[in-house]
C-alpha cells in the first residue's frame, strides 16, 4: 500500500502567510556572489539610485550642466540630445565644446551627453527598430527596399507598432515660426516626447491629454527631416488617428505633448504602409504574388551629396542625398536626377555600409535603370536640388514567373493584386469587391479576408468619398493574427468641368468592347460612359442610372455600331491579331494599311485619316485610346508573349503618333464557380478558374503602366475591384436531376456580362475620365 504521512499531534497546520518571520534576508535586496565567492545581499534601493542617477532632461545648444568645482561632491549627469549643434557649455577633457551632428549622430543614434565632475562626453547608442512586440527587427536584403522583416509571424501582430519615447517637462510654442528650430519651453505641467521619426505613408494614433485650442501648446508638433518646425495638429481629443499625409507637407518627425496630471495613456502608435514591410514566415502566410513599387527614397533625403569615394558631404542645400536603402542582387532601381563633376548619382555599399562600387557615372537622367550587382547590400543616391529639379529613386519588385497561371493556381487564397489607383467621384456611392483584390473563394472561410474600414466586411465596402482615401484589406491567419494584404488607393474627382479644349476617346478591343453578346447593345460600355459625361449615349439601367452630366469638348470616335457612340471592338481579337491580320472571322481591321511595308500594317494615322477624324491633332495629343484587350490573349498566349505583344502595339502607335495616350483596361471578374477544362497544352492548366487569367492580365498591364518607358502616357485601369459578378452575367435554371423538379442557377457565360454588368464597367471608366480630364 502507498506510504501515508500522518501529522504529529503537536504540529499545527496554518497558512504560510500566518507563519511569523522575524526578517526575510532577501526583503528589499537581491543576492549575488562577491569577489570571494560568498553570498552577498545588495539593497535594491541602492541599485535603483545608482542606475537613475543623473537623468537631468533634454539639452539644447544653449543649455548648461550643473556647476561643479574641485572639492565638491562627485556629480554625474546625463542629458538627452535631439538637436544638432555645438553645445558650448558642455566641455570635454580637452576643454572643447561637444558637437552633435544631424547625420550620422542623430540620424543613426540615440544621443546623450554625460557629464562627470564638469567633464562632458558624447555618448551614442545605435538606434534599433523594434517590431510590434519589442523584438528587434533585422534588415533583410531580400525584403522590399527600405522595408523590414519580422523574425516570426507572431511578432507581426495587428500591423501596429507602439513607439517608445522618453519625456521631459517641456512644451513647444505652437506659434513657432515655420522653418525654424523650435525652442523647448520648460514647464512642470507638461510631458514632451522625444523626437519620433515617421514616413509619408505612416498612419499615427495619438493618445494623451486633450489640449485646449487656446493653449500655447499642442497635441502633435510636425517637423521636417532636419527638425525644423512645420506646424501642429490639435484636435482637443485624448485619442485619434491621423495620417502623416494629412499633416503639413514634408513632415518626417513628430513630438507630442500631454499634461503631467493626465492619468490616461500617453502614447504614439504607427501603422506602416504594407509596401514597406515583408514577412519572412512564408510557410504560414504564403507568398503574396503582387507588384510592389517602392516609395521615392528622396522623400526622406537631406541636404548633401555623394562624392567620388561614396562618402557624404552634408549641409549643402543645393543637393539632396537619400538615406541608405536595402537592396538585393539583381534588383532593378530607377534613378532620376542631375549631378555634376563633383557629385555622384548612385553608390553601392556592403553589409557594413562601406562603399564598394559606383553604380552610375555623372549626368542627367530620367528613370535610369540600374541592376544591383553582387556584393551590394545598401545603396545611396544624390542629385541637384534646384528649383524645378526632380529627384527620384525607386525600385520595382516584380517576378514575371509569378504571373504564370500554373504557379498562381497552387496557392490562390493568398494571391492578391492591388492596382496603384482606383477612381471615384466625390459625393457618389462607390462599392468595392474584396474578391477583386484578393483571389479568395467567397465561401472559403479558412482565412477571413475583409475590408478593414467602416461599412466594410468580408465581401465588400460601400463608400461615399469626398477626398482621396486609402482602404486596407486584412486577412486573418490560422493563429488569429490579422495582417494587411494591401491598400486600395482611391483617387476622388472633386469637380465635373468640361475640358478646356476638345478631347477624343476611342474604345478599342474585343467582344467586351463590342458588347452585343448578352446585352444586344453595340458599344454598350462606351455609350453609357458618354451618356454619363455628356448626356449623349445609351442608358443601360434606366431604373438605377445616375443622372447624366452635360459636359462639352468630350468626343468619341469609332467605326463600328448602330448607336450614337461608335467603337472599335472586334469579337475574338487579341493584340497579335490587330498587329498581324487584315481581317478575322469576317471582320476587317480598320487600322490595316496595305501601303505600309513589312508584315505589321497597323497604322493609327491611316485609320484617323481614312475615317475623317480631323479633330484629332497631328500628334494625337488630344486622343486617348481606351484599350480593352485580354480575354482572347490570355486563352491563347503565355504571359511573356502577351506582354511582348502589348508593348509592340504601344511602341508602334507612339512612333506613329507621338502624343497619343492609352488606358490599358484589364478584365472584369468572372462569376463564382466557373471552371473550364482548357486541355493539356503547355500554356494552360486544366480546370483553373478564369479568375487566374483575369489577375494575370491585370499584373501585366500594371507592370507596363509603371514602367518608366510608358508611365508618362500609359495608365492601367482595373475593372476587378469595382465589379460585382453575382448579378452581372446571364444565368439559367437547370433541374438537379431527372427525378424531381428542383432547380439550381448556373451561369451560361463567364466572359460577357449582361447590360447591368456592362454598366458597372462603364462607371469605372467614367470615374477615371472625370478625375483625369474634367477637374
Amino acid at each position: 500500500m502507498p506510504d501515508i504521512i500522518i501529522p504529529a499531534p503537536f504540529v499545527k497546520q496554518v497558512p504560510t502567510t500566518e507563519i511569523p518571520i522575524t526578517q526575510d534576508p532577501l526583503e528589499g535586496h537581491f543576492a549575488t556572489y562577491n569577489s570571494e565567492g560568498k553570498l552577498a545581499f545588495t539593497p535594491i534601493e541602492s541599485f535603483r539610485k545608482i542606475i537613475s542617477t543623473g537623468n537631468v532632461g533634454e539639452a539644447t545648444p544653449t543649455s548648461s550642466p550643473t556647476p561643479w568645482a574641485p572639492g565638491d561632491a562627485d556629480l554625474f549627469e546625463k542629458w538627452d540630445v535631439t538637436t544638432a549643434g555645438t553645445y558650448t557649455n558642455f566641455k570635454d577633457a580637452s576643454n572643447n565644446p561637444i558637437v552633435v551632428s544631424a547625420d550620422p549622430d542623430l540620424k543613426n543614434n540615440l544621443v546623450q551627453i554625460w557629464v562627470t565632475n564638469g567633464v562632458s562626453k558624447k555618448e551614442l547608442s545605435e538606434k534599433r527598430e523594434s517590431t510590434p512586440d519589442g523584438v528587434i527587427a533585422k534588415d533583410n536584403p531580400e525584403a522590399v527596399s527600405g522595408g523590414k522583416v519580422y523574425d516570426s509571424f507572431e511578432t507581426l501582430k495587428s500591423g501596429k507598432d507602439t513607439v517608445h519615447f522618453t519625456t521631459t517637462n517641456h512644451y513647444i510654442d505652437k506659434t513657432t515660426a515655420v522653418g525654424t528650430t523650435p525652442t523647448l519651453q520648460g514647464s512642470a505641467g507638461w510631458n514632451l516626447s522625444s523626437v519620433i521619426d515617421v514616413l509619408s505613408t505612416d498612419i499615427i494614433i495619438r493618445r494623451g491629454s486633450a489640449v485646449l485650442n487656446s493653449s500655447s501648446a499642442a497635441e502633435i508638433y510636425c517637423l521636417d527631416i532636419d527638425g525644423k518646425y512645420l506646424g501642429y495638429i490639435n484636435k482637443n481629443s485624448t485619442s485619434y488617428q491621423i495620417a502623416v499625409s494629412e499633416m503639413p507637407a514634408g513632415t518626417r518627425k513628430l513630438r507630442t505633448n500631454s499634461q503631467v496630471s493626465y492619468v490616461g495613456e500617453f502614447s504614439i502608435t504607427k501603422t506602416a504602409f504594407i509596401a514597406t514591410e515583408a514577412v519572412k514566415d512564408l510557410d504560414k502566410i504564403g507568398e503574396l504574388n503582387k507588384l510592389v513599387i517602392s516609395d521615392n527614397a528622396f522623400t526622406n533625403g537631406i541636404a548633401g551629396y555623394l562624392n567620388s569615394v561614396g562618402g557624404e558631404v552634408l549641409g549643402s542645400t543645393s543637393w539632396k542625398v537619400t538615406p541608405f536603402l536595402a537592396v538585393y542582387e539583381g534588383e532593378k532601381v530607377y534613378y532620376t536626377g542631375i549631378t555634376s563633376a563633383a557629385v555622384y548619382p548612385l553608390w553601392g555599399y556592403d553589409a557594413k555600409f562601406n562603399p564598394v562600387v559606383l553604380l552610375s557615372a555623372q549626368g542627367t537622367f530620367t528613370d535610369k535603370e540600374v541592376v544591383i550587382p553582387a556584393g551590394v547590400v545598401y545603396i545611396k543616391a544624390s542629385a541637384r536640388n534646384s528649383a524645378g529639379d526632380t529627384q527620384r529613386l525607386t525600385s520595382t519588385h516584380f517576378d514575371q514567373n509569378k504571373v504564370d497561371p500554373n504557379n498562381i493556381a497552387k496557392g490562390y487564397i493568398n494571391d492578391s493584386f492591388f492596382p496603384s489607383k482606383t477612381w471615384a467621384r466625390s459625393g457618389e456611392v462607390i462599392c468595392l469587391n474584396v474578391n477583386g483584390f484578393v483571389n479568395k473563394h467567397p465561401r472559403d472561410y479558412s482565412r477571413d479576408t475583409f475590408f478593414n474600414a467602416p461599412n466594410g466586411n468580408e465581401d465588400f465596402i460601400r463608400l461615399i468619398p469626398t477626398s482621396d482615401v486609402q482602404i486596407p484589406i486584412r486577412q486573418k491567419q490560422p493563429n488569429g493574427v490579422s495582417v494587411v494584404l494591401g491598400y486600395v488607393n482611391i483617387k476622388v474627382g472633386l469637380n465635373a468641368n468640361s475640358p478646356a479644349s476638345a478631347l477624343y476617346f476611342m474604345h478599342f478591343g474585343d467582344s467586351t468592347v463590342k458588347c452585343t453578346t448578352n446585352s444586344g447593345i453595340e458599344g454598350a460600355i462606351i455609350n453609357e460612359v458618354s451618356r454619363r459625361l455628356t448626356g449623349i449615349g445609351y442608358n443601360l439601367t434606366p431604373a438605377t442610372a445616375p443622372a447624366a452630366l452635360a459636359l462639352t469638348n468630350i468626343n468619341f470616335i469609332g467605326t463600328i455600331g448602330d448607336q450614337a457612340i461608335k467603337h472599335e471592338g472586334r469579337g475574338g481579337w487579341s493584340f497579335s491579331d490587330y498587329l498581324n491580320l487584315a481581317s478575322k472571322s469576317g471582320t476587317t481591321n480598320a487600322f490595316w494599311n496595305t501601303g505600309v511595308s513589312g508584315s505589321v500594317k497597323f497604322d493609327l494615322g491611316y485609320y484617323l485619316t481614312q475615317n475623317n477624324f480631323t479633330g484629332v491633332n497631328s500628334t494625337a495629343s488630344n486622343l486617348i485610346i481606351l484599350c480593352q484587350l485580354g480575354w482572347n490573349d490570355v486563352f491563347t498566349y503565355t504571359p511573356a508573349q502577351i506582354e511582348a505583344f502589348a508593348k509592340q502595339w504601344l511602341d508602334l502607335i507612339r512612333t506613329q503618333k507621338s502624343g497619343v495616350r492609352v488606358k490599358l483596361i484589364s478584365m472584369q471578374l468572372p462569376p463564382v464557380d466557373v471552371y473550364k477544362d482548357y486541355g493539356t497544352s503547355t500554356r494552360q492548366q486544366s480546370y483553373v478558374s478564369t479568375m487566374q487569367r483575369v489577375m494575370t492580365i491585370a499584373r501585366i498591364f500594371e507592370k507596363i503602366a509603371l514602367d518608366p518607358t510608358y508611365s508618362s502616357w500609359v495608365e492601367h485601369i482595373s475593372y476587378m475591384g469595382t465589379f460585382f459578378p453575382d448579378n452581372a452575367y446571364p444565368t439559367t435554371d437547370l433541374t438537379v436531376n431527372k427525378r424531381d423538379s428542383g432547380t439550381k442557377k448556373v451561369y451560361t457565360d463567364d466572359v460577357h456580362p449582361i447590360a447591368a454588368g456592362y454598366a458597372q464597367m462603364a462607371d469605372t471608366l467614367f470615374y477615371n475620365i472625370l478625375y483625369n480630364y474634367c477637374q
